[in-house]
């Protein structure tokens, strides 16, 4: 079960591994529950004001699709200029089984 108490850290620029999740955005571009690379970008309006993205990430580094909006990636804001994400290790069945 995951600890939403102790949020893994992302900042702008950053790439991290995440699990997607079962979002609506996630479930029809086929990637919900994937592992993915995941980088967390900054833009900025006309008034000034930041806006943050997140950028799908094939293995080859080169962008999965258009970003999605960081809530469809799992990506949270913690603070101000802080955000953070959490990831569930699901280990394979080999795993489960021999730690019994």
């Amino acid at each position: 079960m995951l600890d939403y108490s102790t949020p893994l850290s992302i900042a702008p620029g950053e790439v991290a591994l995440m699990e997607l999740p079962f979002s609506e955005v996630n479930m029809c571009m086929g990637v919900a529950g994937r592992e993915m690379r995941v980088r967390l970008l900054v833009g900025e309006t006309r008034d000034g004001r930041l806006t943050y993205a997140a950028q799908l990430l094939r293995e080859d580094g080169s962008n999965y699709s258009a970003p999605i909006t960081i809530g469809e990636a799992g990506i949270f804001q913690t603070g101000s200029y802080e955000f953070g994400y959490h990831f569930h290790y699901y280990p394979p069945a080999s795993e489960v089984i021999a730690s019994r």
